[in-house]
C-alpha cells in the first residue's frame, strides 16, 4: 500500500473512532461547481506572459465529520481553459488539477437545523498539469509542464437539511495558488448518519 494511502487510512481512523463514539454526524460528500481564475501577469524567460481568465467545471468528492466544527478530506478535480498571451503571440491553454484537500468550516446553527450556513477555510495540495503552445509566445521551456500545487481558500456556504440525514449544500471558495487567484462555485449533497 502507498505510503500516502496508509497515512489517509491513518487519519480517517483516527478521526472516525472518537465522532462514531460520540455519534458526531459523519457522512460523504460530492460536489461539482465551476472554477474561475483571475487574470494574472507573469515574467518568463524575460518577457510578460499574460495569463486571461480560466474557466472550466470542478468536481469534490470528499467525507465530512462534525456538528458545529466540521472537517471535511477530499479529493478535487478540475479542468479550466483560457488565453495566454506574450507581445507576440497569443495561445489557448489548459489546465488540469487533481489534489488531495483538507476544509475546516464553522456551522453557525447545528447540522441539524432545517437551514444552517457555515464559514471556513481549507488547503488542497496536487498535481497540476498545463498544456499549451509556447512556441507561439517565443518560450523556450516545454509546452506541457506538470508542477506540485498548493492552494488555500476561504469559504463561505449554506446547507439544507432533508430528512434521513440527506443535505444540500451550496458554497462559494475564493482561493490563492502560485500567485493566481480564483473562485469556486459549488452546488452539491451531503449525506450524514
Amino acid at each position: 500500500m502507498p505510503r500516502l494511502a496508509r497515512l489517509l487510512t491513518l487519519l480517517l481512523v483516527l478521526v472516525l473512532a472518537p465522532a462514531a463514539a460520540q455519534a458526531i454526524p459523519v457522512g460523504p460528500t460530492l460536489l461539482g461547481g465551476a472554477v474561475i481564475t483571475l487574470e494574472h501577469d507573469a515574467q518568463s524567460d524575460g518577457q510578460v506572459i499574460h495569463f486571461g481568465r480560466f474557466l472550466g467545471p470542478t468536481a469534490r468528492f470528499g467525507f465530512e465529520v462534525g456538528d458545529f466544527w466540521t472537517s471535511e478530506f477530499s479529493v478535487q478535480f478540475t479542468r479550466s481553459e483560457g488565453v495566454v498571451s506574450s507581445s507576440l503571440a497569443s495561445t489557448r491553454a489548459s489546465l488540469l488539477t487533481l489534489a488531495g484537500g483538507y476544509q475546516l468550516t464553522l456551522d453557525l446553527l447545528k447540522k441539524k437545523s432545517p437551514v444552517s450556513p457555515y464559514l471556513g477555510v481549507g488547503v488542497l495540495a496536487g498535481d497540476a498539469m498545463m498544456v499549451m503552445d509556447t512556441t507561439a509566445l517565443g518560450m523556450s521551456s516545454a509546452q506541457q509542464a506538470n508542477v506540485f500545487y498548493l492552494e488555500f481558500h476561504a469559504v463561505v456556504g449554506l446547507r439544507v437539511n432533508l430528512p434521513f440525514g440527506l443535505g444540500l449544500r451550496a458554497e462559494v471558495a475564493a482561493s490563492t495558488y502560485g500567485g493566481f487567484y480564483g473562485l469556486m462555485p459549488s452546488v452539491g449533497a451531503a449525506y450524514s448518519w
